[in-house]
């Protein structure tokens, strides 16, 4: 009976080289998703830190920009005031701050108490700066003292007179020669050439109108009287003593009307004809509401203020408040924040 010997068959260097290899690479891959889950895991709790840190700036932020005033300003706090937020009709006080100490809390403190804003600030600083800004170029109205207008020099001209009286007044309608920048003009004063009519007691009321279609309308800006008894018995220059008068906005004509009740006469008017004169000025003669153009003007001078536009600029500095803030461990995100308050009065 023969014996039968089972052979053993032993394991390979191929085999175990192969076996070893397979576990290095899963041990590869345990330690990688373990170091994987930790690095996750880290980054949650930062995200944590970064998200507290920034609703805290996102709240500063906003109550910084609705704020009124700052009322008190250090290096690791800042007071504010906003507007009212619970009906009773003042502002609300509100002060952010922090300790000093690295993981000391950003507080903030209103009237219904302290609370928390960022739990955990490495580092915060509240300063202010001054922005310079170049302000807009205004407009300022200066008023220039003007001649608006006048007869030039009669040599050479024909010399006649209107007579005012009930049957018939004059009409002078001058467009001054204003500079293209004028905002308004004013008449502060009229001279014109008169003497005294054959009634010696009358007066002559003379007014300043408003024009439409190069006639004087009914529309009165001021009026002044004269009296016969204070005028010479020859032509002479007189003052009519009107008030300061503002022409109506866009105006470029003003009317000078001169009438009298007088039957007699109360007054003459001294006309200048068959000369060079003013291109602007027009006379009339009627009865104040259907007037007649003639030729000529009147002998007059007109006075006046005109007021021209002038540019200034000043610069405007602008207080600022600067938050340099930091939260976490050395890998969070350490921000700097720049808040402008431009109305805001900064009380270092």
């Amino acid at each position: 009976m023969g014996l039968s010997l089972a052979r053993r068959r032993g394991t390979t260097l191929v085999e175990v080289v192969i076996a070893a290899g397979l576990m290095v690479t899963l041990s590869a891959a345990a330690l990688s998703v373990f170091m994987q889950t930790h690095r996750t895991m880290d980054l949650i709790e930062r995200g944590g830190g970064d998200r507290d840190l920034s609703e805290g700036l996102t709240l500063l932020r906003r109550e910084l920009s609705e704020a009124s005033a700052v009322t008190a300003l250090s290096g690791t706090s800042v007071s504010i005031e906003v507007p009212d937020r619970d009906a009773d009709g003042d502002a609300e006080a509100v002060t952010y701050k922090w300790d000093g100490d690295g993981g000391d809390p950003l507080t903030r403190t209103d009237k219904s108490g302290v609370a928390s804003l960022v739990d955990s600030v490495d580092r915060l600083v509240f300063g202010s700066v001054e922005e310079i800004h170049d302000a807009t170029p205004t407009i300022q109205a200066v008023a220039t003292a003007f001649l608006l207008g006048s007869t030039p020099d009669t040599t050479g001209g024909t010399i006649g007179r209107i007579g005012i009286l009930l049957t018939g007044g004059a009409a002078l309608v001058t467009r001054p020669v204003l500079p293209s920048s004028t905002k308004r003009w004013t008449i502060t004063g009229f001279l014109v050439r008169m003497q005294r009519g054959l009634d010696g007691g009358g007066t002559t009321t003379v007014q300043l109108r408003t024009v439409s279609g190069g006639f004087p309308t009914a529309t009165v800006l001021a009026t002044a009287t004269v009296s016969s008894a204070s005028l010479s018995a020859s032509m002479g220059w007189v003052n009519i003593p009107f008030p300061a008068t503002t022409m109506p906005a866009g105006a470029t004509e003003v009317a000078v009307v001169f009438s009298s009740p007088s039957v007699l006469g109360a007054s003459s008017v001294e006309r200048v004809t068959g000369m060079q004169l003013p291109p602007n000025d027009s006379i009339f003669t009627g009865l104040l509401v259907t007037w007649l153009g003639t030729t000529g003007t009147l002998n007059y001078q007109m006075f006046g203020t005109v007021t021209l536009p002038t540019s200034s600029s000043s610069d405007t500095h602008l207080p600022a408040l600067t938050v340099g803030i930091g939260s976490g461990d050395a890998d969070t995100t350490d921000r700097t924040e720049l808040f402008v308050t431009p109305a805001l009065p900064v009380e270092p």
